[in-house]
């Protein structure tokens, strides 16, 4: 479980880059979510259910990367909006993901394959924090997506927690697209 500092410090410095609409980059204190064990391997857990916010404070608690998307909620009960580099760079990630899931279901991907997808990954959410301008209150949602996006792809980098890896970012696109506007959006074929 990582502290609101240490993941600022940690997953938090590479996501410095997004700006809020209209204004410099913002200040990134994230939400509270609850803590919440992380999905098992081939066990695509459903999200958090959503949770209702009206003009809603982000907390300092503690934000466990892996699972962050335990701490998203709607805009009052409504999706989240989206601009094209986010819509863009989402549907990347989950196309890249698509494309290796048999032999990521079949434990065939090997390590260099596991590499390469979180690569790829990796350098779209460097596109989405560096060129995202969503409200405030959308891109401190969106980091949590992108938080354990970031923790799936670095657990595809090392040992026997490849797999594991690719279930989180799995998991972190299922609850993006439960959570964001993102129109023509095609859910995970598994």
């Amino acid at each position: 479980m990582f502290s609101k500092y240490a993941f600022a410090l940690g997953l938090g410095l590479a996501l410095v880059g997004c700006k809020e609409s209209g204004s410099p980059a913002n200040e990134h204190g994230g939400a509270a979510p609850a803590k919440a064990e992380g999905a098992a391997a081939h066990e695509h857990a459903a999200a958090a259910p959503a949770k209702e916010t009206a003009g809603h404070e982000h907390g300092h608690g503690e934000v466990d990367p892996g699972n962050a998307v335990a701490g998203l909620t709607l805009d009052n009960g409504k999706k989240w909006q989206t601009d094209e580099t986010l819509r863009s760079g989402m549907t990347k990630i989950r196309d890249a993901i698509q494309a290796d899931m048999k032999p990521i279901h079949d434990d065939s991907l090997g390590p260099a394959g596991y590499e390469k997808l979180a690569g790829a990954v990796e350098a779209e959410v460097g596109e989405i924090v560096a060129k995202c301008k969503l409200p405030k209150a959308a891109d401190e949602q969106l980091h949590l997506v992108l938080a354990q996006v970031s923790a799936g792809a670095a657990e595809m980098k090392k040992g026997d927690a490849r797999m594991g890896g690719a279930v989180k970012v799995m998991n972190a696109l299922e609850a993006y697209a439960k959570f964001f506007d993102h129109p023509d959006w095609k859910p995970m074929q598994h």
